[in-house]
């Protein structure tokens, strides 16, 4: 019988981290974009909020949530 936890232990637990490693990469890289876009958001003219149909305080609303308030 093959136990890979028993028998290949350190190549298990490499494995794990790599993968811990690479999803906490992809959450910081998330918030990061979340950030900008909330950014660009904030700086948009009226006319262009209109044009994607947001009011100005929604706009600021949406661009005051910090970084790690994700809704996805």
């Amino acid at each position: 019988m093959w136990f890979p936890l028993i028998e290949q232990p350190g190549r298990v637990l490499a494995r794990r981290s790599r993968i811990l490693l690479v999803r906490g990469w992809r959450q910081l890289a998330r918030w990061h974009r979340l950030s900008y876009e909330r950014r660009l958001l904030a700086s948009l003219s009226d006319g262009q909020l209109k044009d994607i149909g947001i009011s100005r305080a929604e706009a600021l609303q949406e661009a005051d949530r910090p970084f790690w308030d994700d809704k996805a």
